[in-house]
């Protein structure tokens, strides 16, 4: 990710908090997340200049899954 990407990316982050929680999460939780807050830690982050994480799809690896996908995620403690 560099400097030019961390709006779209936290906009994707805010919605997709808002969508996959929704119901899950106190709304007022969701409603309050903010994508120029997101976008700004972002850069905080960015700026810090390690790699903290890793995050990748596909296809899943399971048979008996015809049209599922897999997320990996892994990150430094």
């Amino acid at each position: 990710m560099t400097d030019a990407d961390c709006a779209s990316v936290a906009e994707i982050r805010v919605l997709g908090w808002r969508n996959a929680y929704a119901g899950l999460m106190p709304q007022a939780f969701l409603d309050g997340l903010d994508v120029a807050e997101n976008e700004e830690e972002l850069r905080e982050r960015l700026a810090e200049g390690r790699t903290v994480g890793w995050a990748c799809f596909g296809p899943t690896h399971d048979s008996d899954v015809p049209r599922g996908s897999e997320v990996g995620v892994s990150w430094a403690g």
